[in-house]
């Protein structure tokens, strides 16, 4: 990681570099928002809602779930996991890459944008144990309690309040909806 980013910095320079799309304050109820913040939560809850569907309702994401599951299995009933594999990884990089386009009209670009994070390990938790929608609700759950947390000066005292809720929110994801 480390390579990439300095070759990042070598190559493009240290300076940030944003733009201004769609950066009009709107109004929801008695909370204000920028627009392109909207069509970024927008896109990500149409995406997802997409995506679930197609992995419970549709025959390819039978397949999918079957590859998760066990690959061999998946061999054994004529699944070509040779062909599959790829094809949702390329599905889960091409996604990744809108996402990294729709989070540019919110936040300036630098090479540091993707430094790692310390984070504790229940975040791995919300992130697809138990059900899909469980994983769904548990990260923006989690999502949120990392936004009020990292925006608002959190005494030493409540530090552990805002810890609590974190494992909570993680404990939610695969608990609540498990199936």
């Amino acid at each position: 990681m480390f390579l990439v980013q300095n070759a990042a910095y070598l190559t493009w320079g240290a300076d940030l570099r944003g733009y201004s799309f769609l950066d009009q304050t709107v109004e929801v109820g008695s909370a204000r928002f920028t627009a392109n913040r909207l069509v970024v939560f927008a896109f990500a809850l149409g995406a997802s809602f997409v995506l679930i569907g197609i992995l419970r309702y549709t025959l390819i994401g039978k397949a999918v779930r079957a590859m998760m599951q066990s690959p061999t299995g998946a061999q054994l009933v004529g699944i070509d996991t040779a062909v599959l594999h790829p094809a949702v990884f390329g599905a889960g990089l091409a996604l990744a890459g809108v996402a990294g386009a729709l989070l540019s009209m919110v936040y300036e670009i630098s090479p540091a944008m993707a430094s790692p994070t310390p984070s504790p390990p229940d975040r791995h938790h919300a992130r697809g144990l138990g059900s899909t929608v469980g994983a769904l609700l548990g990260g923006l759950l989690l999502g949120l309690v990392e936004a009020f947390g990292c925006t608002s000066p959190v005494p030493p005292q409540d530090a552990a309040l805002l810890r609590g809720l974190h494992r909570g929110a993680a404990g939610a994801a695969e608990g609540l909806f498990a199936k």
